[in-house]
């Protein structure tokens, strides 16, 4: 549209592992947007091992996002409704982050979610301030909890400074436990670690023997 544009782009990196076999799991953000604020252009895609799990393409127009691409084998081409107001991911943490220097104990507000594609409505909540382990170091941060109505049980906990900055993150998710992340060092985070076990760790151990199984 010829109007100038500020490009972010993120990585994450872990290990997965499922019954002892391990599993690289990738996943890169590109977003676009307007130096005055509002989502041009996002991409986002996650990589299990050598194979590509899914890959989404956005385009802003207007109202609506075209959005492309696709996860395995079902692809798709569609148009996204695009409420005013809604936010892209960028922004939605620069707005979590005002509300919280502003000394706001519950606040919402509508933004992108790359991973499912869609408009969501994120809700904060502060919890007080605790005593949080960093990798050896501990500080005292301020708890947030953060829902989505499109991820109705999926709950995220923040522990934020000052300056409203996610130090640590705590995300619970049904039937497979919870994913801890602590802002650390590039060197550090990419250094070799044991990778986490989804599936194994998730298994009910009989306390006898289980009479004619199937």
């Amino acid at each position: 549209e010829g109007s100038e544009a500020v490009r972010y782009r993120t990585e994450s990196r872990m290990s997965l592992a499922r019954f002892g076999y391990e599993i690289p799991a990738e996943s890169e953000m590109l977003l676009l947007e307007r130096k005055k604020g509002g989502l041009q252009y996002f991409a986002f895609s996650v990589r299990m091992g050598e194979q590509e799990a899914m890959r989404y393409e956005g385009v802003r127009k207007g109202e609506t996002l075209h959005l492309t691409g696709g996860a395995g084998e079902q692809t798709y081409d569609r148009e996204i409704p695009w409420p005013a107001g809604t936010l892209s991911p960028r922004e939605e943490s620069r707005h979590m982050q005002a509300a919280f220097k502003a000394g706001k104990k519950t606040f919402s507000h509508t933004a992108f979610n790359p991973e499912t594609q869609r408009p969501a409505a994120f809700t904060y909540t502060v919890e007080g301030k605790e005593e949080v382990g960093l990798l050896g170091e501990k500080r005292m941060l301020t708890k947030i909890r953060m829902e989505q109505d499109i991820l109705p049980g999926l709950v995220n906990y923040l522990w934020v400074d000052e300056e409203g900055e996610a130090l640590k993150t705590l995300t619970a998710m049904p039937l497979l436990g919870e994913m801890e992340a602590v802002r650390t060092t590039k060197e550090r985070a990419l250094a070799p670690s044991e990778p986490a076990e989804l599936l194994a760790q998730t298994l009910v151990a009989p306390e006898g023997k289980i009479e004619r199984p199937r």
